[in-house]
């Protein structure tokens, strides 16, 4: 062999330089360097034919799906390319040089063909590879066997993976079938049984495992490998997969809550990335429920359901590609994203302000429809010690049937309650006194009302008990606690402008400390068309304004 050739001359060659000083070993030099860098350019060769045999197996094995194919380059050439995965771990792949012959054998050609079978086979040299028996080698594996009801089939056997190196890289114990064991440094050797026995091999040398680049088709959706000019195969190309949401003509984002505002609310949705889409649709709390057609998904609210639900929403297909979107739901309440106001539609969603208004007395409340509260518990929102200082704008709407001790037990100066309409009220205090908007009032009451009935240990009032605050345009029609009821209020040490009440109560307010009190029982000449005009007349710049119902009692319009 060359190699054995070298050393002796390379020790001639030293032993030469010794004696004289004259003696030029430049080519000796060259010839010695020439053969180290085409060792180093086999054994690079080497390993990029091993990880080409990887990659093809993983690629014939996979159910994973390619996410990009990246050019690798050298020189400014490209040498071959790297396939990342949905799932797995990256590949690289290499072209692969022509390099020059060498003379203890070429460097083999290893490739892939398929059977009649449809499996795959690695070749050598054009011819199918074979095992110690003499079978051809698959190079993908075997399926698992179907299990029985209820259990997993076993695993299917992997095929074995082929490996090649030089001579020189085998170990000193290496079992050679080839050659009566003898190994030759330089020579090409392949095992089929991980490394067990070895075979020396040959082939053109240095011949590219792939025939062309690969080939991406968007379109079709797969990438195709090129392993010679009749075989090839195709991998899956995820190109994403995307579920778009749209409910009343909007386009939903996911990634923010949605309101589902009555007792059902229809979300649409359409799928891109995959064809013939299966979804699903799985509510995460009790009371909610989602059924899916092929357009949309209908999301049902039980009442007393919870406030909040996540929906699992998956897509799949038949090839298994799957996505899928948590859909964060809202019973009937929205958040703004700037403010953090509560947008309520309905009675969970007012009870959901209720609830997060204990902790933060600052939270703004708009409702959007009329809201009813039978059968509902309800906390008082402020109180003496820590009041509400927010806005609480009922836009004209309705709360009816709530029964508690009060609606606030307390807002401070900077709060407004405004534009609400309380209806068949029933409200109890067994420790104190009680009132049909708020107990202590130090900010502002605008354009409310109270229907209903209110009882309480001590006093009782229509709109608050006591009143350090202003009052305006609001009025009571009902039953209070008698000898200790009040129209309006109990206690009155701020302003009451444009105020009526009817009902079993002689007096608006019990005492005045300094304040104004404008406070009008509907009665004699006195009619409810008289308190609309009153009302409205003080109501500047509100966008609500009272008019007569069909009860003859006042009810609370957006101005046109």
């Amino acid at each position: 062999m060359k190699m054995k050739h070298y050393l002796p001359a390379m020790a001639l060659a030293l032993a030469f330089a010794a004696c004289s000083d004259d003696y030029d070993d430049s080519a000796l030099w060259d010839a010695v360097n020439g053969n180290t860098q085409r060792i180093e350019a086999l054994e690079t060769w080497q390993e990029q034919v091993n990880s080409n045999i990887a990659a093809l197996q993983q690629l014939l094995n996979t159910n994973d799906m390619i996410t990009a194919v990246t050019p690798v380059t050298m020189g400014g050439e490209t040498v071959g390319y790297t396939l990342s995965f949905l799932h797995s771990d990256p590949v690289t792949i290499y072209n692969g040089t022509q390099g020059e012959k060498g003379e203890a054998g070429d460097t083999p050609q290893i490739g892939l063909t398929q059977g009649e079978d449809g499996n795959w086979y690695w070749t050598l040299n054009g011819g199918l590879m074979s095992d110690a028996e003499g079978n051809p080698i698959r190079a993908n594996g075997e399926d698992g066997e179907d299990g029985t009801d209820g259990d997993e089939g076993p695993a299917g056997a992997d095929a074995p993976t082929p490996e090649i190196k030089l001579g020189n890289l085998l170990d000193s114990n290496a079992t050679i079938k080839t050659d009566n064991g003898d190994k030759i440094e330089d020579a090409w050797y392949l095992s089929v049984d991980e490394g067990k026995t070895w075979y020396r091999v040959s082939g053109e040398d240095g011949d590219p495992m792939f025939s062309k680049a690969p080939e991406v088709d968007k379109d079709a959706g797969t990438v195709t490998f090129y392993l010679s000019a009749t075989e090839s195969f195709t991998v899956p190309l995820y190109q994403g997969i995307t579920i778009t949401f749209t409910s009343g003509g909007t386009t939903l984002d996911p990634n923010k809550p949605i309101t589902v505002t009555g007792s059902t609310q229809e979300i649409s949705y359409s799928v891109t990335g995959i064809t013939s889409p299966k979804l699903s649709a799985i509510p995460s709390a009790e009371g909610w429920s989602a059924t899916v057609s092929d357009k949309a998904i209908t999301v049902t609210v039980e009442t007393g359901a919870a406030s909040e639900c996540d929906l699992l929403v998956t897509a799949t297909d038949n090839a298994g590609q799957s996505v899928s979107y948590t859909l964060s739901l809202r019973n009937g309440y929205s958040i703004d994203e700037t403010t953090g106001d509560y947008i309520v539609s309905n009675a969970a969603g007012l009870l959901a302000w209720n609830e997060a208004a204990q902790s933060d007395y600052t939270l703004n409340c708009t409702l959007t429809a009329d809201i009813d509260l039978t059968g509902k518990e309800w906390t008082p929102v402020g109180n003496s010690g820590q009041t509400y200082n927010g806005t609480f704008d009922g836009q004209g709407h309705t709360i009816t049937g709530l029964n508690a001790s009060s609606l606030f037990g307390g807002i401070g100066e900077s709060a407004t309650v405004k534009n609400l309409q309380l209806v068949d009220v029933k409200l109890n205090e067994s420790g104190g006194a009680t009132a049909g908007i708020v107990v202590n009032n130090y900010g502002t009451i605008m354009a409310c009302s109270m229907t209903g009935e209110i009882s309480a240990y001590s006093y009782t009032s229509g709109i608050a008990n006591f009143n350090l605050g202003t009052i305006v345009a609001c009025w009571f029609s009902g039953t209070l606690k008698e000898n200790e009821g009040y129209g309006i209020v109990a206690f009155n040490y701020g302003t009451i402008t444009a105020c009526f009440w009817d009902g079993n109560t002689t007096n608006g307010y019990r005492s005045n400390e300094g304040g104004t009190v404008e406070a009008t029982k509907v009665e004699g000449t006195i009619t409810w068309q008289t308190a609309v005009d009153g009302m409205n007349a003080a109501l500047t710049g509100n966008g609500y304004q009272w008019k007569l119902g069909e009860n003859n009692l006042p009810v609370l319009k957006k101005n046109q």
